[in-house]
């Protein structure tokens, strides 16, 4: 039994040796990388989308700010030719509900958005909103109203840029 002992480890010893052990490290080596690369690339795509979602949603509520400042300026010029001649409240109060339409397209998306984007332009977007809310309870008139609603729209709207700024800015 000694004897075959010494034959079989001898067996293994020489099987052991004659192992391809330099297509056994490629290969293995060869599977690492591109479980890496495939890793690494779609690691980098979901922040790529990321990033293109965050620039849209920047972008998309931005615009939506600007757009009210003009609606709300123009509702101004509105209001105070409306207390000339009340043939303009029709075209006053269409352009009101637009607006509003158009606000709402912005709120639609900060909250839909929110996760993602950066909790100061959220905030900055929250407090724009609160103090639009409270402008709506004021008593003065609708001119006055509109043109402090235009100063805090433009106010935020140059925040919610220079912070998207900032943020885009980090990730390139």
């Amino acid at each position: 039994m000694g004897a075959g002992n010494q034959l079989n480890d001898a067996s293994w010893l020489l099987l052991f040796k004659d192992f391809p052990w330099a297509a056994l490290i490629t290969a293995l080596s060869t599977l690492a990388a591109v479980y890496m690369t495939s890793y690494l690339t779609g690691r980098r795509s979901a922040k790529e989308r990321l990033w293109d979602l965050q620039r849209e949603a920047f972008g998309e509520i931005i615009s939506s700010v600007k757009e009210g400042e003009r609606m709300v300026l123009r509702l101004a010029q509105l209001a105070d030719a409306a207390r000339a001649n009340p043939s303009f409240n029709a075209a006053l109060t269409e352009l009101n509900k637009e607006w509003l339409e158009t606000g709402a397209v912005g709120r639609r998306r900060a909250s839909r958005d929110g996760l993602i984007l950066p909790d100061a332009f959220n905030d900055a977007y929250q407090r724009m909103s609160e103090r639009l809310s409270l402008l709506d309870r004021d008593e003065r008139s609708q001119s006055e109203r509109g043109h402090e609603a235009l100063a805090i729209m433009k106010g935020t709207r140059e925040e919610l840029q220079l912070l998207a700024r900032k943020h885009l800015e980090r990730r390139i």
